[in-house]
């Protein structure tokens, strides 16, 4: 039969300290990273979109390939339907559809629904910028 001695219990107890320290330290540090799929990129484009009947304008605050932040003074709740015309280099825009997922004070956070090959050109042309 097993009996403990003073050094076995010292050392289970010092290698279950530092198995919880080990998770506390993983679990710190996942909760900062960012979660987005793709890069955001900082970029002020003007908008124009519209919601429930409703004209609004507004301008880019940052962009990936799967969503965008739009300042803007209206208070669009989650889950609002966007129609979205973003303003891009070159006098060229394009047409996207959108889903609000977040509400931040002076403007919302939107999923992308629907992109287009103007939108992923000007995305792509942001990544080989960096």
């Amino acid at each position: 039969m097993f009996e403990p001695t003073l050094t076995n219990v010292i050392s289970l107890a010092v290698v279950s300290v530092l198995v919880c320290v080990t998770f506390v330290l993983i679990v710190l540090r996942s909760r900062g990273k960012d979660r987005r799929i793709s890069n955001r990129f900082e970029v002020n484009c003007e908008v124009e979109f519209t919601a429930n009947g409703i004209h609004y304008r507004g301008m880019t605050q940052d962009l990936s390939l799967n969503g965008l932040s739009i300042k803007t003074e209206h208070q669009l709740g989650p889950a609002t339907m966007l129609d979205i015309v973003i303003g891009l280099p070159g006098n060229k825009t394009s047409k996207l559809k959108g889903q609000v997922v977040r509400t931040i004070q002076g403007g919302v956070g939107v999923k992308i629904i629907e992109n287009n090959s103007d939108y992923m050109r000007y995305y792509k042309h942001l990544q080989k910028m960096g």
